[in-house]
């Protein structure tokens, strides 16, 4: 049973719609803006002591949001400390993984360029492995200090089981408080061109509208088993066509684009005629069960047709 939740600065029903890249989402029944690990630590406690449930909430991509919101507390983070040390960088969980790559930078260290234009915060990308080009965020870690049990501590990343958009703690309730990278010095120009390189790139591949970035998995084809023919003949491709695109993996931007479904729309929201694994609220209207209801569509077909199953990579809050 809940008890009243006590911390100063908390704040009840605060609207989260301006805090998800959706625009979309309902109340917090608490809401509270931790600047600190320490603050992070307080709260988290707190809600413990008092029986609420919690959600800590970062940069606010890669999550949709329930329409009937999240009935406890959602913590936003704000921890954006940064210390460079040598080559290596301590950072607060709160800090944006694009405002880290500057600040290492600008201290001629690199080796995390892969996440140029990537939104979200360290805590998140830690979670879901964040990473573009064949590289992840897991891959630059050093240490991650986390709230574990009721207890701060450091680990390893190596136990934190990283795969591809993967780790342990999207199914444990444990929260990361801090981390450190173990970069490399490189010539500033060089990593500046390079992040202009891709940051253009991720600009003229993805939509303008709000969204929260990819919905699905790119699927790994080591891991399913797939009728090659039936895609082949379902998708209208070559097998060299296919194969050219599933150099790495399977991106589901090129399912939905074969199968016709860019474009289709469910209430307010539409899967985006730009990138086939994004959908987009272009009038800022949409429900979040709108989305529901359109990642079930491009689910269901894509089995279907394809006999493939997607996974979403994004987080459901107040499910």
């Amino acid at each position: 049973m809940q008890t009243q939740l006590k911390l100063p600065g908390l704040q009840e029903n605060v609207s989260l719609k301006p805090y998800s890249t959706f625009k979309i989402g309902g109340p917090a029944k608490y809401f509270y803006r931790a600047q600190t690990a320490d603050a992070m630590v307080a709260a988290l406690g707190a809600a413990k002591a008092a029986n609420v449930p919690v959600f800590v909430l970062g940069g606010g991509s890669n999550v949709l949001i329930a329409d009937r919101g999240f009935a406890g507390l959602v913590i936003h983070d704000l921890n954006v400390e940064c210390t460079v040390d040598g080559t290596s960088a301590y950072c607060g969980s709160g800090l944006s993984t694009m405002d880290l790559l500057t600040k290492a930078a600008a201290q001629g260290l690199g080796g995390m360029e892969f996440m140029a234009g990537i939104p979200g915060n360290v805590g998140s990308a830690i979670r879901g492995n964040a990473g573009a080009w064949g590289h992840a965020f897991g891959e630059v870690l050093a240490d991650v200090e986390l709230y574990r049990d009721g207890q701060r501590e450091h680990v390893k990343p190596d136990t934190l089981g990283f795969a591809y958009r993967y780790s342990i703690l999207r199914e444990q309730p444990w929260v990361v408080l801090g981390a450190t990278v173990q970069l490399a010095t490189r010539d500033r120009a060089a990593i500046d061109a390079e992040v202009a390189k891709i940051v253009a790139d991720r600009k003229a591949r993805l939509p303008e509208e709000p969204s929260i970035g990819s919905i699905f998995k790119n699927i790994e084809l080591d891991k399913i088993t797939l009728d090659l023919p039936r895609a082949l003949k379902a998708l209208d491709v070559t097998e060299e066509e296919f194969r050219a695109k599933a150099k790495y993996k399977l991106p589901v931007g090129f399912l939905t684009e074969c199968l016709g479904l860019r474009g289709t729309k469910v209430g307010g929201v539409q899967l985006s005629e730009k990138h086939g694994n994004v959908i987009i609220n272009p009038l800022g209207t949409a429900k979040a069960e709108d989305v529901v209801q359109l990642i079930a569509l491009v689910k269901t077909k894509i089995r279907n047709t394809l006999g493939i199953q997607l996974q979403e990579e994004i987080q459901y809050v107040g499910y």
